[in-house]
């Protein structure tokens, strides 16, 4: 049976080819333009490809023609949200209001209410909103990620973490089990082990995706020059190439690579790009834009390309081509840089670690092989010319002792809310400084100050600040931080660095994982020992010795950014050769097993 321009741009959409599905769509109106179900679908293919105007334009005919269809309704409303402005979101809450009105048991009416008040900042309305479309679907795809998403950015990881559970065990996409994967590495209540559970789960669940019919590599080894010394391409695969944490690392690593030896290859996963976007692209040998990234196109891609190593940089985080690598595309296929679990897939040969990240028994934790880049993984890039000079210490002007963290409040778990709420109260009169762009919504900022109240925390000693116009403003909120605390178990990265580059150093807990252990890795290649807590109550006790005598803070303050950029952390040339001999190890093993 020939399928319908609906059915054929349905299976396009769902394939991710968006791009292909909207002409058909476009087609199929012209010959019947008021045919709500191609109008509503385009409406969708438009809101996924961020061109929310032309489908509120879309949607609106829709509504003149069935102006009592609740569902037709929410969607309008939902596309008005995403519009932002405020006489949108007025009209959006309208509308969702009546869309729940005639169809109360719909979720997703329920759904457009909650996209409604979320985009107005009523999050704690949006939150019930979200809760009433799981309960009414617990299918429902959208509703139940929209919900993960805004559990997580408003410091709540736990509750997330439960949320994705939940939507996992409804729905067979393995997106909701990738997407549990990652969620788990914020929060608190799980273990380590269990961690690594989700993650070949989530593997399981990607492997289970049909896939395009390729030739096995097996197949095309012969062909390949097996040269074990020669120059290698090498594919970076990742939707950051933006002014992203990920740049900072990988930017400095393109800059020093001997090209003589490593021919890097960007593949880009993102329909959006900045000024960095077009920065990176200079750093690369070919830059390949993957906006629409179906696996057969990439696949096609990387083979054509003659990749010898595939490095993914996303893991399971949105926008991702780890996908793509389940199957054997590449000689050498590993993971580093921006994502801190084992991904689960059988076909990622390596990661790259370090020691302090990954000691021994840490193998258990992983299904690939570690591959330890001492003394440090990463390699910070400081954006020296946004820096502003580094003041003395707050606290000598008479201040309170300020304590600091600038990581996002996805980070916040319950672990890491007990551990700051204990700081507090043992450094008595101390405060804390907490900034996130979240932060500039009521509910937001509610939520963490009752999290505080709660454990005994008076609000009046937190500051919550949102974003600031640049990143100098940002840098120079550092010269109000006496001390940065690190959370747990997912240590900030880009913000130590920011932190030790305005000569604040981060006190951080030894955790029992690779996302916990960051901060002991960063500090150990700055030399800042002393600032590593063993326990829970290592780390109280030393903030509370610095609060109490903050001398040893204030004759480091000065030092500190010196001793950072002197650091192996800043050292890019050292640490380009040793990424070039951990590759090129991984590359003469493979020429051998084809010997």
């Amino acid at each position: 049976m020939t399928e319908s321009p609906l059915q054929l741009a349905l299976a396009l959409m769902n394939a991710g080819r968006f791009s292909q599905a909207e002409p058909i769509l476009r087609r199929a109106l012209a010959r019947a333009p008021k045919d709500t179900a191609l109008l509503r679908t385009l409406a969708a293919l438009l809101s996924h490809t961020a061109r929310a105007p032309q489908a509120v334009y879309v949607l609106r005919q829709c509504v003149a023609l069935t102006p009592a269809d609740g569902h037709v309704l929410a969607e309008l409303a939902q596309a008005l949200a995403e519009g932002g402005s405020t006489k949108d979101l007025s009209e959006a809450l309208t509308l969702a209001d009546r869309a729940v009105a005639l169809a109360p048991t719909s979720a997703r009416a329920h759904l457009a209410l909650a996209a409604s008040l979320e985009a107005a900042g009523a999050y704690l309305r949006a939150e019930s909103a979200y809760r009433a479309a799981v309960t009414l679907d617990p299918s429902h795809e959208m509703a139940g990620a929209k919900l993960v998403q805004l559990l997580h950015r408003t410091g709540r990881p736990e509750l997330a973490l439960e949320a994705a559970a939940h939507l996992a065990r409804h729905s067979a996409h393995f997106h909701h089990a990738t997407s549990l994967a990652n969620i788990s590495s914020y929060a608190s209540s799980i273990t380590p082990a269990a961690r690594f559970s989700l993650h070949t789960a989530a593997a399981s669940a990607v492997a289970r995706v049909p896939a395009p019919p390729l030739s096995p590599l097996s197949a095309l080894a012969p062909s390949i020059d097996r040269n074990p010394d020669r120059s290698l391409r090498v594919a970076f695969l990742s939707p950051d190439f933006v002014d992203h944490s990920v740049t900072f690392f990988l930017e400095p690593l393109l800059t020093a690579l001997n090209r003589t030896q490593i021919e890097p290859i960007a593949l880009f996963s993102s329909t959006g790009g900045d000024a960095v976007t077009t920065r990176l692209r200079t750093r690369f040998a070919a830059w390949h834009d993957v906006p629409e990234p179906s696996e057969a196109a990439v696949a096609t891609l990387l083979r054509r390309e003659r990749i010898d190593i595939a490095i993914d940089l996303a893991g399971h985080t949105a926008g991702s081509l780890l996908l793509t690598l389940r199957q054997r595309l590449c000689p050498v296929q590993i993971s580093c840089l921006g994502y801190p679990h084992s991904t689960g897939l059988p076909s990622i040969d390596a990661r790259l670690v370090d020691s302090s990240t990954d000691p021994t028994g840490a193998a258990s934790l992983a299904t690939e092989r570690l591959i330890r880049l001492d003394p440090c993984f990463l390699c910070y890039q400081p954006p020296l010319d946004h820096s502003p000079p580094v003041a003395a210490l707050p606290v000598a002007a008479g201040t309170p002792f300020t304590f600091g963290s600038f990581n996002m409040l996805g980070k916040l778990s319950e672990a890491t809310k007990d551990l700051w709420a204990r700081v507090l109260l043992g450094a008595p009169g101390s405060r804390l400084i907490l900034k996130d762009s979240v932060l500039a919504v009521a509910d937001a900022r509610e939520l963490v100050l009752s999290a505080f109240a709660s454990r005994g925390v008076e609000p009046a000693r937190l500051t919550l600040l949102a974003r600031t116009p640049s990143r100098a403003d940002h840098l120079a909120l550092y010269n109000q931080v006496d001390l940065a605390l690190d959370p747990t178990p997912y240590c900030g990265t880009t913000t130590t660095c920011e932190a030790l580059l305005m000569g604040v150093p981060v006190l951080t807990l030894t955790g029992d994982c690779h996302a916990a252990r960051v901060g002991v890795s960063l500090l150990r290649a700055v030399g800042l020992d002393s600032f590593i807590a063993a326990t829970p109550g290592d780390y109280i006790r030393r903030a509370a010795e610095l609060a109490a005598s903050p001398g040893p803070l204030a004759a480091l303050r000065p030092l500190l950014r010196n001793q950072l950029l002197a650091s192996p952390l800043c050292d890019a040339p050292a640490h380009a050769r040793r990424f070039e001999a951990a590759l090129r190890a991984l590359w003469q093993e493979w020429c051998s097993s084809y010997a």
